[in-house]
């Protein structure tokens, strides 16, 4: 175990922001001594959120921010990597953590998945010995989410699974791909669909499970949350209280009786940690179909949060004894998870 790590956020936006305040408010928990952060482009907008973060005790790195070093001159100080970058990003920049010398491990989030080993929380996965590690999207997030709860843990009971994702079109702080009307996703993969089934079937794939999984993808003029319409049919047949109680025991996951997005995104602002909400997935409560061996519903998806988790959690794995990381774990869990909304 290395203590007093010395860590580096690499891309200061929507993910980078959340994750920059979880890592400031649990620094001691997760050993961490010195956390950097770097921002490529500093528009004069920007410079109040990087003094902010300064004051929270990030030390703020680019050459295009005032008196501050170069990435370049604090690399060899470098630990450990979160790469928060905008998509491809990730990717193209892990040939130059290579040349971090004090280098443990690197993460990058999203659309990154040729940046190392894909890992999902609370699938009992282990990148202990990776150097890289991919963190899938929210919505991928989202879809395990809801495969792991529903079968109770045993994916070998998913006959078959058929994921909506009804994606937000833009985080309220931006502008850039607003739209006017409902957009759809092209299916990249004839049998899988969109990325989110083909992200999800590489992280089942590491543990060794094959299942009947596709997604579609359409983009509606929102700014709160994404939604996921899921219909999953099981071997077993439980029975809606059954489901029910599994809802009730999985981890990472919350239910709500609320059925607009814009009253649990306000929730996630008013209780969560920077105003984000950090469960995998929120279940509908009240809304779910059961029928046979087929169970139908909604699950909401809080973006730049619900990764958060994962992505310390395989910090914590690559850093920490399997006691320790485990431990701070579920103490990070506590803090930051709601339960009912």
């Amino acid at each position: 175990m290395v203590l007093a790590m010395k860590v580096l956020v690499n891309g200061v936006g929507n993910i980078g922001t959340t994750l920059l305040q979880v890592l400031c408010t649990h620094r001691e928990l997760l050993d961490i001594g010195a956390i950097y952060a770097h921002k490529a482009t500093v528009r004069p907008w920007d410079v109040p959120q990087l003094e902010r973060l300064k004051n929270l005790g990030v030390i703020i790195v680019g050459s295009e921010f005032p008196g501050q070093a170069r990435l370049s001159e604090v690399a060899d100080r470098i630990d450990y990597v979160f790469d928060a970058g905008q998509s491809g990003l990730g990717v193209s920049r892990r040939e130059s953590y290579d040349g971090f010398r004090s280098l443990v491990g690197a993460s990058a989030q999203g659309t990154e998945s040729a940046f190392g080993t894909p890992y999902v929380v609370g699938l009992g996965m282990d990148v202990s010995t990776a150097r890289y590690v991919h963190i899938p999207s929210c919505n991928t997030h989202s879809a395990l989410a809801v495969l792991r709860t529903l079968s109770d843990g045993d994916f070998d009971d998913i006959v078959a699974a058929d994921f909506v994702v009804a994606r937000r079109c833009e985080d309220v702080g931006n502008h850039d791909r607003l739209v006017a009307g409902n957009v759809l996703a092209r299916h990249l993969d004839p049998v899988l669909g969109t990325h989110h089934a083909i992200d999800a079937d590489a992280v089942l794939a590491v543990l060794g499970k094959q299942v009947p999984i596709q997604s579609s993808d359409i983009t509606t003029p929102s700014q709160f949350l994404h939604a996921t319409r899921f219909s999953v049919q099981l071997a077993s047949a439980p029975t809606e209280e059954q489901v029910r109680d599994r809802i009730s025991r999985a981890p990472y996951v919350a239910t709500t009786q609320i059925f607009d997005s814009n009253k649990v995104f306000e929730i996630g602002r008013r209780f969560g940690l920077g105003g984000r909400l950090y469960n995998q997935a929120i279940f509908a409560d009240g809304n779910l179909l059961v029928k046979g061996h087929t169970v139908s519903g909604w699950a909401m998806v809080p973006q730049e949060g619900n990764t958060i988790l994962s992505t310390l959690a395989a910090y914590l794995q690559q850093t920490h004894s399997v006691d320790d990381a485990r431990a701070a774990l579920d103490e990070l869990a506590e803090s930051l998870l709601l339960g009912e909304l």
